[in-house]
């Protein structure tokens, strides 16, 4: 009886200690698990090669969503054996070897190709964007993060750069110090890929790493960019024909052909596609024609829509 009186005891002042000091040791736990989660994305930050970096930032700027190097690099790493293992069937190694990088380098292509149509819209938000981030943090205090809180809720036209905004917001509330700040900056510049953007990241990151005023660095970039305007027009109109007639031409060409070879040669379609897709040398020059297509698309793309910069 002795023993369960004193244990009854024992837990009546250990539960009324917790009660009292229960706030405390809250705050401690989550101040030790905040600590372990910030060293964690520091050492995790600080052991990921360039080409890992430069995997994640692209498509995290393709997809609008933040997606990790080593994920994208496995999937390429999949579709290449994938790709290989499908090709050694038919092919001898050379040519499956070659098979697979053109299949393992389509989505790169690919995805410089949305990166490419994000950079050139993005890239004539600049002036607004610019413009809206600076009144917010004059109307705020100077204070950066309330500055870009707010500038992604306000009602002002830039809506690829708030998304792009938004993904930095989240990225530095999370940072843990100076070479977090500046990842997230410079994926930032990624995203944006031009010379106004590159500056306004390094703003960002002084005014986030150490509270420096920045209020002349972003009406230097206004400027610039209003400069930069009245050259945007003859821009655009650079390559736009070849573009189009890339973008229709190839795939008419292609289906004429084989019109031509099923109701002039006489060829049936089944064996047109045995023929094309079933042998070795069908399905190579198929598969050399398509990453040309995408690779051609890409340059196009990168020259047409040239982003707005100074």
């Amino acid at each position: 009886m002795r023993i369960i009186v004193e244990a009854a005891l024992y837990c009546a002042y250990f539960t009324g200690l917790f009660m009292v000091f229960g706030d405390v040791f809250h705050v401690l736990k989550r101040r030790a698990e905040l600590g372990h989660r910030l060293r964690k994305k520091v050492a995790e930050g600080r052991k990921q090669p360039a080409a890992i970096v430069f995997l994640g930032d692209l498509a995290s700027s393709a997809f609008q969503r933040d997606i990790g190097g080593y994920a994208v690099a496995w999937a390429l790493a999949g579709l290449f054996l994938l790709s290989f293992a499908l090709g050694i069937r038919s092919f001898y190694l050379p040519q499956t070897v070659l098979i697979a990088l053109m299949c393992c380098g389509m989505p790169p292509a690919i995805m410089s190709i949305a990166v490419s149509r994000n950079r050139s819209r993005s890239s004539r938000e600049g002036m607004s964007l610019v413009a809206e981030l600076g009144r917010q943090y004059r109307i705020h205090g100077k204070n950066i993060y309330s500055a870009i809180e707010y500038t992604i809720e306000s009602e002002a036209d830039f809506p690829v750069s708030k998304k792009q905004l938004y993904r930095l917001l989240l990225r530095l509330r999370s940072a843990s110090g100076k070479d977090s700040i500046k990842a997230c900056t410079d994926s930032f510049a990624f995203s944006l890929g031009t010379i106004w953007g590159s500056m306004l990241a390094s703003c960002i990151r002084l005014a986030a790493e150490k509270g420096s005023d920045i209020s002349e660095g972003l009406s230097d970039i206004s400027r610039q960019l209003s400069s930069a305007y009245k050259r945007s027009e003859e821009r655009r109109r650079m390559n736009s024909e070849a573009t189009r007639m890339t973008l229709f031409l190839v795939p008419l060409l292609y289906v004429g052909t084989v019109l031509m070879a099923v109701y002039y040669l006489g060829i049936s379609p089944g064996q047109l596609l045995s023929n094309q897709f079933l042998s070795p040398e069908g399905l190579l020059f198929f598969l050399i024609g398509v990453f040309l297509f995408v690779i051609n698309m890409a340059v196009l793309r990168a020259l047409s829509n040239m982003k707005l910069d100074y």
